[in-house]
């Protein structure tokens, strides 16, 4: 007689299904483990992080980075970019800073990372949303802020702070600039880090290793010619500034005016003011041929709106000029680091006196340190350590 079972055809069907699936559906489930979480939004904080990123590649700290507005197309491509499919990411969140993403979804991502440590810049709502997902777990939470200005003088980090629930650490750039974040640190439990700035050390590699002569020589100038260098930046009143500046520079036909546009925008505004009242005296660099960076090497100033670009240009060394109504100000101009204009003679004024460069340094008199990567990198090494030994 046989005993053998027999399954009836259904239940088969299910049971080797359920073989066939399980990988998948355990693989859906399982966490992605990593050390460092970097959450980016704007141009500012991803061109920090990429300096950090260089050096942990080295140091064997693993990462992950989730990547919103701009920092999408900063980091597209790079290996450690995590996929935001599931996340269902408002589309126009590039361009709004307030934009939220779907509670529930974001829930559930969280669940599926497992970050010791979430790093995140402070240029959108949805970045401190994401922070506060992991509020409730031993996750640190660290925000950063990538500029030398007091806090409350940046409308762009207004979204984050209002989103905000608990921060473990800020880490800021200068010992000034912690001043400012007292009362925010206080009302989310966190501590102030003082780290310096990441992306500064961008310039170094650059002006390093960059030669003067050789790019003299492309850009068809003579080893005597006289440069200068405006950054452009967006919004406010920058059109109007931009024009001023264009103004000015025929009052000066002696220098080369070398303009580059926010990566972020085609360069037309640019182009066009200098059409109607440039000389041939100014020059619009096309985007992905020259950086910012890359000129002010051979740059006796750099000229900027609002741009952060001033404060890499200092910390190089280089005079800096903002072409800024007189309700501008900033930590540069206040301790006379930079210098500010606002007519076509007062910018040609400027630029004769600036252009022997100051004996007061950025760091000493803000108060910033001078090895930012080791700065980060010992501060993440320490939590990391502490976070071990409490297994």
């Amino acid at each position: 007689m046989n005993n053998k079972k027999i399954i009836p055809a259904p239940f088969a069907i299910c049971f080797w299904l359920l073989i066939w699936l399980l990988p998948a559906i355990t693989k859906g489930a399982e966490q992605t483990s990593t050390d460092v979480l970097f959450v980016a939004y704007d141009q500012g904080e991803s061109n920090a992080f990429i300096q950090l990123h260089k050096q942990w590649d080295k140091q064997g700290i693993s990462y992950q980075i989730l990547a919103l507005g701009r920092a999408k197309s900063i980091f597209s491509g790079n290996s450690k970019l995590i996929d935001t499919d599931s996340l269902n990411l408002p589309a126009n969140l590039s361009t709004e800073r307030n934009l939220l993403i779907d509670p529930d979804k974001l829930s559930q991502w969280a669940k599926n990372i497992s970050p010791k440590i979430v790093y995140s810049g402070m240029a959108s709502r949805a970045q401190a949303q994401i922070l506060n997902a992991f509020a409730n777990n031993s996750v640190e939470k660290i925000a950063f802020y990538d500029n030398l200005d007091p806090l409350p003088n940046k409308e762009y980090t207004r979204p984050f702070l209002e989103e905000i629930q608990q921060v473990d650490e800020f880490h800021v750039s200068s010992s000034l600039t912690a001043e400012s974040f007292q009362p925010t640190a206080n009302a989310t439990k966190a501590q102030v880090v003082v780290t310096g700035q990441p992306a500064f050390t961008a310039w170094d590699s650059i002006f390093n290793s960059n030669s003067k002569a050789k790019l003299r020589q492309e850009l068809a100038l003579d080893k005597e010619d006289k440069v200068v260098v405006f950054a452009g930046d967006y919004g406010g009143d920058y059109p109007n500034s931009f024009e001023v500046f264009i103004k000015s520079t025929r009052l000066m036909p002696n220098t080369t005016f070398l303009v580059t546009h926010h990566p972020k925008y085609s360069g037309q505004l640019e182009q066009e003011a200098i059409d109607s009242f440039a000389g041939s005296n100014v020059r619009l660099i096309p985007k992905g041929t020259f950086s910012t960076a890359e000129l002010s090497t051979i740059a006796s100033a750099v000229v900027v709106h609002q741009s952060s670009i001033a404060q890499q240009a200092l910390y190089k060394g280089i005079p800096v000029l903002y072409v800024a109504k007189s309700t501008f100000s900033n930590l540069l101009t206040e301790h006379h680091l930079a210098e500010r204009a606002y007519t076509p003679e007062s910018i040609k004024q400027a630029l004769l006196r600036i252009g022997n460069p100051k004996n007061k340094s950025l760091q000493d008199t803000l108060g910033i340190p001078k090895t930012p990567i080791d700065q980060v990198t010992q501060r993440i090494k320490s939590i990391l350590l502490q976070e071990q030994n409490q297994k």
